[in-house]
């Protein structure tokens, strides 16, 4: 019997470390997905300002007001083998006000393995990767009304 309590007390021990070290300073120290750095830079004609929002659905990163050229950068550690990380931001500019997914995993984990360069034009961002370029349209607008509990595309 004292036997058993030995190995089960050895046994609970040597979990409990190897569990403090998997999850050292909160990260974990096996299958570590490397951090991605998103770049967004004003590239809007007439040196018009950018306001830029961005936030996932736990963190909000904040608001920057951009002059042409200037970058708003964040980190992030994206999931891992779940491809659920999205990043959404706001951008306003001239009196109007645009939506985009600046980092969807499934879409940007390949092309944007440790980091993601933007530049935002009137007509929407781009992606800049390796020397190419690739345009998006803006998200669409969405209106939620809550009372029918749906949302609009306006």
């Amino acid at each position: 019997m004292a036997s058993i309590s030995k190995t089960v007390l050895f046994v609970s021990m040597l979990l409990t470390i190897l569990f403090a070290f998997h999850f050292k300073d909160g990260e974990s120290i096996f299958f570590v997905v490397p951090k991605v750095t998103v770049y967004v830079t004003n590239n809007l004609t007439n040196y018009v300002q950018l306001g830029v929002h961005c936030k996932d659905k736990n963190n909000d990163i904040g608001f920057q007001s951009l002059h042409f050229a200037e970058s708003y950068t964040f980190t992030f550690r994206p999931a891992y083998m779940s491809y659920r990380s999205l990043y959404f931001c706001g951008f306003s500019f001239n009196n109007e006000f645009h939506r985009f997914d600046i980092y969807v995993q499934k879409r940007d984990q390949t092309k944007c393995e440790h980091e993601c360069h933007w530049q935002i034009k009137e007509s929407g961002p781009c992606k800049i990767n390796d020397g190419s370029t690739e345009c998006f349209p803006w998200n669409p607008n969405v209106v939620e009304d809550r009372q029918l509990g749906h949302t609009l595309n306006v």
